[in-house]
């Protein structure tokens, strides 16, 4: 976990001195905490009280993604093992 955290920082200020974005790590390290807590399980309504959104409708349309993310890789397990049999 550590060094994905790292990774991240490190793709992000790459990403950010090619296209002049200004860097912000406590953006990203935000970011990566809503998306590990998600992914973890927690709640939705746990993780908008966390980041502190007015509307959970902003944490869902931030971090919906992952959760589509998440079906489609359990999706593709299924099928491994299904073609497995």
């Amino acid at each position: 976990m550590p060094s994905e955290v790292a990774y991240r920082i490190s793709s992000a200020y790459h990403f950010s001195v090619n296209f002049w974005i200004l860097f912000n790590p406590h953006s990203l390290l935000r970011h990566t905490h809503a998306t590990e807590l998600i992914k973890a399980g927690m709640d939705l309504i746990y993780v908008q009280e966390r980041l502190g959104h007015a509307s959970i409708q902003t944490t869902i349309d931030t971090y919906v993604h992952l959760l589509n993310e998440d079906q489609k890789a359990a999706y593709q397990e299924y099928l491994a093992k299904y073609e497995e049999e």
